[in-house]
């Protein structure tokens, strides 16, 4: 009988090893999820201008970014893009809001305007006639990587203007 103690020790430390890994790994998933950043835009306003009106703003936007997590999260920047819609090295890049922390539950509001003299501007030193515009936001997640994260507002096609339907408050 005691010949067999050693192998029941064996492998009851076995065990008990698999078992804290799998916990582990499950903790360390729960944890990721819950420190997770969870930023949303709201109060979102986007309003698209008219060609026939150049005094007014071609596209003016609004919004209140929120940090919903549970944790601060570091933002590298938030930008308003315009340009081509499939080619992110034909787009003008307007800074928004600089690098800066949103605490649990914090604020930041985004106001900007594009005028129809910048858009004129951007189609002559890329050669196209689109005029899509972009929120992009980087932000840092938990595991140290940065993130981006782009959404898509409308713009002009030629002379048509493209409304982009979207669903929820959620960015990130």
């Amino acid at each position: 009988m005691l010949d067999y103690l050693p192998v029941l020790s064996l492998f009851i430390s076995v065990a008990s090893i698999i078992l804290a890994y799998v916990s582990f790994k499950r903790t360390k998933v729960f944890q990721e999820h819950e420190y997770a950043p969870r930023l949303q835009l709201i109060d979102e306003e986007v309003v698209a201008g008219s060609q026939g009106l150049p005094e007014r703003p071609a596209l003016a936007y609004s919004a209140d970014i929120e940090n919903r997590g549970l944790k601060p999260v570091e933002l590298a920047g938030i930008w308003l893009d315009y340009g081509a819609e499939d080619d992110a090295q034909k787009r003008m890049k307007y800074s928004v809001a600089g690098a800066m922390y949103l605490g649990a539950g914090q604020k930041h509001k985004i106001r900007k305007a594009v005028f129809w003299s910048q858009i004129e501007e951007m189609k002559r030193r890329y050669g196209i006639e689109q005029a899509m515009f972009f929120l992009r936001v980087i932000y840092q997640v938990p595991n140290g990587n940065r993130e981006e994260s782009i959404r898509q507002l409308g713009g002009f096609d030629g002379t048509t203007t493209v409304f982009v339907a979207q669903y929820g408050d959620r960015l990130t």
